[in-house]
Parts: C-alpha cells; structure tokens; sequence
C-alpha cells in the first residue's frame, strides 16, 4: 500500500476551536512530516497531554487549599473540625449522643454545608478577583443563610428516621419503690433512693402523709412506694411498700 492509500485510510484529524490540530492514526505509523500532519496534541497516551492534566490538577488543589485557608472558610473549618472531633467521641464511647441525636446531626450538617459554600465562595472571589473584608463577610453571610435553609429542608425527612432518646424526667420515678435514707419521714422532712430504669440511682426528697391510723412510720431502711410528685415543693409522697411486691426490683 502506497503512502497516499496509507494516509487515507489511516489518518483522521479536526481543528478544533482554538487552531489546535487533533487526530487519531490506525494501522501504520504515518510520519507527522506528510501532507503537514502535526503530532496529536492531548490525545489519549500524549505525554504532553497528560502533563497538562497534572498541571491543571495540582492548580486546582492548590486554589482549594488557599481558599480553605481563607477568611471566612478558615472560621467555618475551625468549627467543622470541632463538629468531627465530637463524633469522633461518640464513636469511640466517650460521649452519649442518643439524648441529642436529631440536634447533633442538624448543626453537623449546618457545619458542614457552610464551610463548603465558604470554599466555594471563596474561589469564585478569587477567580474574579474580588478580595478584601467585605466580600468576605458576603460570602460568610451568605454561606451561613444557604446552609441554614438546605439543612432545614434536609432535616424535615431526617428527623423521622434519627431515633430521638427521651430525656429522664422526675415523673419517671412515679410508681417504682425508693429505700428511706433518713432516720424519719414526714411532711417537712424525709430522702429516700431510688433506682432510674438504667439502674442509676438517686437520691430524693420524701414526704409522707399518714392518712390512717396505725399506718407504718417511714425510717431508714423502710421500703416506700413512690405515687406521686410535687412539682411546687419539688418532693415525692411516698407511703410504706412491701419491698416483695416491688415488679421493677431485681430478680433473684
């Protein structure tokens, strides 16, 4: 086959928009010398092309981390690293979350998204070469409003598949047996200690109102029934309990 056939059936080539010669070969070799045919610029395998892959890469790794140093994606970095630092706690055990969990993962979120509209913010000021504090603060404002509205939005679905642990409250104490504490009981005076449904205990204020005669006098050691709660004088009223009739004590 003779040159002319071979660059016929083996060359193709454009000219893109920039006067750039591009092409592909197949079959022979064809010498870039013939019929003015240029070397392929950014082809696949072109080692010009791929450096200037890197190049490009590295510029926009380096315009990132310029911007994250920046004011404000700087400030929002600070608080997104102590956001991490928190679960980080939790995972490990050394914080308890379940009381707090749709709370936590809300200002995570809001964390999150307003250090990365920082960032972005940050390079769009740069690439249009606006500094200066007060583009800056546009940007943090602006960052801290899109966050907040993308994470209330975010968070209508999120907050019913986040299992939200109820907080322990004194009325969880109403109807489980206490152990007196103190030499006697009555309507000023009186600390008994009772367990929480984790096995916790605490320590409460007692008050007993005998209503009938011969009805038993609390002392320490003596089993009371907790039956209600004062939230005026921030006491329990007790009255004497039968310590073998308790359904939440331990099973022997």
């Amino acid at each position: 086959m003779d040159d002319l056939a071979s660059d016929r059936m083996c060359r193709t080539s454009r000219v893109s928009g920039d006067g750039m010669r591009y092409g592909a070969v197949c079959g022979e070799r064809i010498s870039p010398h013939k019929r003015g045919f240029s070397p392929l610029i950014g082809a696949p395998g072109s080692l010009v092309g791929n450096a200037d892959g890197i190049a490009h890469g590295e510029a926009r790794m380096t315009e990132f981390i310029h911007a994250a140093l920046a004011f404000p994606a700087v400030v929002l970095g600070a608080l997104l690293a102590i956001v991490l630092a928190y679960w980080l706690l939790v995972v490990v055990g050394l914080l308890d979350a379940a009381a707090t969990m749709v709370t936590a993962v809300a200002l995570s979120l809001f964390t999150a998204l307003a250090w990365f509209a920082g960032v972005a913010g940050t390079v769009l000021l740069r690439r249009e070469d606006l500094t200066g504090t007060v583009p800056a603060i546009g940007v943090l404002a602006a960052a801290l409003v899109a966050s907040g509205l993308v994470t209330r939005l975010l968070m209508r679905p999120l907050r019913y598949m986040i299992p939200e642990e109820r907080l322990p409250s004194r009325q969880d104490f109403v109807g489980r047996m206490c152990v007196i504490r103190t030499g006697r009981v009555d309507l000023t005076f009186g600390q008994a200690e009772v367990r929480a449904a984790d096995g916790s205990a605490a320590v409460i204020q007692v008050r007993q109102q005998r209503n009938q005669s011969g009805e038993e006098i609390l002392k320490a050691g003596s089993t009371a029934l907790i039956f209600d709660y004062d939230a005026d004088g921030q006491f329990f009223w007790v009255m004497p309990y039968d310590a073998e009739l308790d359904p939440h004590r331990p099973a022997s």
